[in-house]
């Protein structure tokens, strides 16, 4: 600065050349301009000094890093990289580059994430950025020695790992200085070269400077009249570009000589400006702002030597490569940017034990159906109807179908994730609504109004089952059609770089409403009829054991949901929540359901010892209730008619089921009878009524 200083003040200097790095040109341009004395640089490539109004006489013959952008970016674009980080100098050089970076990459899609370092320091913290930002491209801009940053990353790993292999992941790419050119690297500092060890350690490096020209014959003349004077060694392009802003300086002040003009100021910048001729570096010309166009070129580091792999040109906006590539595994396989994202499945062993799970409460389902069919003939199971016995206990098997069907879904199998759905509909209409339905036929039977003739079949029951499974078939189908599911991908919340997937479509809750809350008012219709029930025999009536099965499944339900929004987005715990809640809630169901049958069929026999009585419990007081005394026999004589019904069809009840039955019927007679007798002295006309309409009324429950 101090050389600057004194030349400027002299009155036979007319211009001012160099200087080499920006950090320095930059407050020696400030100091030509404000005197109106030309400088022409032939190194610094600070996009600063392209600014025209702070920097009026200023020129180069070297292009400024703001063209080098471009070239970098049509390198990540050529290889899908969307995110790369700049490692730069904190001085004016690395900030003014890492600025226009950011935002020239902004324009193109890419982010770039700057990181600065102060040069002669440690630069191990903007490392330790650089491996937590989990961003592997990075690009180097600093006038600093090699060995600054070599050293401290290849102490962390980054570069050079051949046990863990961790620098692998890496790409660097370095500009300028740093771009390991071979022609730079052969007149650098014994600091600055690369020694055997470290060209090794950088394998996969990516140099990005401006390019020498090819097949230009001012260069081969400059190159042949250099190596004499330089030990046979070739010159650099930066050696070109010094040459060439001599010659610039030579051309313009030639011409105003020539002229018998004012040579000094603004006139000889203007000359400066107009230069045009074909130099040892390319064609030299200048822009308004002083800014000279230039190639780049890409060197790679492969088995420690330093190869061109291509050019990028400034004018075409192209990237021509004339070699692949290789990167730090040794390999010509393009690295991620970012670590690449996984989509999570679920671990073999996670699916194994929803399976396990499932598979238990399928083998409980079979082992039901079976005692079921075996007992068919049984008046326990006979006064459940077997018919919806079995697809009460389907109904639970769906329901364990589901849960392997959520453990061997994956991302390219999205259907199922549909068909669970519908296969879970199907699974509480065939259980809770066979359940509804049977509950709904005690209610008409033993809660009517008046005594008449009931006539409720099997079928009838069966279609109303079918309703509800056509209802969600129907919604289902609808869902596919007109809004159909598709994988989508959300962050894992625990894991880094790593996906978890779904179905869903834009109205997925609106169709899952569809389904929830029809089976919601289900439950609370059944809730409903249970507890009007609960004074019907036992015999005949469960809403004692529906109303705990429904209990159930609310207090499942509400755990499993519960536990599902706590542990939101990690599929394998998400599935087994399920599994264990699904599984325990419907062997739990179907235990209270049948378990109670087939302990006083096989164990407590208790339907032997109470002789089978199908009378009913009142919760109110049956005295003086003449019309109660008709309900009763009614009640007795639908199951009398049941069981002859049988009898008659060539399928005879059990002697036991119709003497218990007929037994019923005169005990609820002679009650009936009792009753009437307390009340004839006042009430002589009702007595004889109600004699006469115990022999003449019959409701008739058939069972098809």
């Amino acid at each position: 600065m101090q050389i600057a200083f004194s030349a400027v003040q002299k009155p036979e200097v007319v211009g001012l050349m160099g200087c080499v790095y920006s950090t320095m040109t930059i407050p020696v341009a400030y100091l030509a301009g404000s005197q109106d004395m030309p400088q022409v640089s032939y190194f610094a490539t600070s996009p600063a000094l392209s600014d025209n109004s702070t920097f009026p006489y200023f020129l180069r013959t070297v292009a400024p890093d703001s063209q080098q952008v471009p070239a970098l970016l049509a390198l990540a674009g050529g290889y899908g990289w969307k995110n790369m980080v700049c490692l730069h100098s904190n001085d004016d050089y690395g900030r003014s580059f890492a600025d226009g970076f950011v935002k020239e990459a902004a324009n193109a899609g890419v982010t770039v994430t700057p990181v600065a370092y102060d040069m002669g320091k440690n630069i191990d913290r903007a490392l330790k950025t650089i491996e937590d930002l989990n961003v592997y491209v990075i690009v180097v801009h600093t006038t600093d020695s090699v060995s600054a940053v070599s050293l401290p990353a290849r102490a962390r790993g980054m570069i050079g790992d051949k046990v863990d292999r961790k620098s692998d992941k890496y790409v660097w790419i370095g500009t300028n200085d740093f771009s390991f050119d071979p022609a730079t690297m052969d007149t650098a500092t014994a600091e600055d070269k690369l020694n055997k060890a470290e060209a090794e350690a950088w394998t996969g490096f990516i140099g990005c400077s401006v390019a020498e020209p090819t097949n230009w014959a001012p260069w081969d003349t400059f190159v042949a009249k250099y190596k004499p004077l330089n030990g046979g060694k070739a010159p650099s392009n930066w050696a070109a570009r010094l040459y060439d802003a001599i010659y610039t300086y030579a051309y313009a002040l030639h011409d105003l000589i020539q002229a018998g003009g004012e040579y000094k100021g603004n006139v000889l910048l203007k000359r400066l400006l107009n230069t045009n001729f074909d130099g040892a570096s390319g064609k030299v010309t200048f822009a308004g702002n002083g800014d000279r166009r230039g190639e780049y070129k890409f060197v790679n580091i492969d088995g420690g030597v330093s190869v061109k792999r291509g050019v990028y040109d400034p004018v075409a906006r192209r990237l021509t490569l004339s070699s692949q590539v290789v990167f730090a595994d040794g390999s010509t396989k393009v690295p991620s940017d970012v670590p690449v994202r996984v989509v999570y499945e679920l671990p073999t062993s996670t699916t194994a034990i929803g399976i396990a799970m499932a598979t238990i409460g399928i083998l409980v389902s079979v082992v039901t159906h079976v005692v079921i069919n075996w007992q068919k003939g049984h008046p326990v199971i006979k006064a459940s109807s077997p018919i919806f016995c079995h697809l009460i206990v389907l109904g639970a098997t769906c329901a364990y179908i589901a849960v392997i069907m959520d453990g061997l879904s994956r991302k390219d199998h999205p259907t199922t994730c549909t068909m669970e759905a519908w296969v879970l509909s199907m699974s509480f209409a065939l259980l809770f609504g066979s359940l509804l339905m049977k509950t709904w036929r005690i209610h008409k039977i033993f809660h009517g109004t008046k005594i008449k003739v009931v006539r409720i079949t099997n079928r009838d029951l069966f279609a109303g089952v079918l309703v509800f499974m056509t209802f969600d078939s129907l919604v289902v189908l609808l869902w596919n059609t007109v809004d159909k599911p598709s994988v989508v991908f959300t962050p894992h919340p625990t894991k880094q770089f790593t996906d978890v997937w779904k179905c869903s479509s834009e109205y997925s809750a609106t169709w899952i409403q569809l389904l929830t809350i029809p089976k919601a008012l289900m439950l609370i219709f059944g809730c409903v009829l249970a507890y009007k029930n609960r004074d019907v025999s036992s015999n005949f009536n469960e809403s004692k054991y529906i109303a705990i099965s429904i209990y159930s499944l609310i207090f499942f339900n509400g755990v499993t949901a519960f536990l599902l929004e706590m542990v939101k987005g990690q599929r394998d715990t998400e599935h087994l929540v399920v599994a264990l809640f699904v599984s325990i809630c419907y062997i739990q169901v179907t235990g209270v359901l049948f378990g109670t049958k087939f302990w006083n069929i096989f164990v407590s026999k208790e339907w032997e010892t109470v002789g089978w009585s199908t009378t009913a419990k009142s919760n109110k007081s049956h005295s003086g209730s003449e019309v109660g005394g008709r309900r009763r026999v009614a009640k007795a004589a639908a199951a009398l008619h049941k069981s002859t019904r049988h009898g008659r069809r060539g399928s005879p009840a059990t002697p036991s089921s119709a003497q218990a039955t007929v037994a019923a019927v005169a005990a609820v007679a002679d009650n009936t009878t009792s009753r009437q007798a307390e009340t004839s002295q006042t009430q002589p006309d009702q007595q004889d009524r109600s004699a006469t309409n115990v022999t003449d009324v019959t409701v008739d429950v058939a069972d098809n």
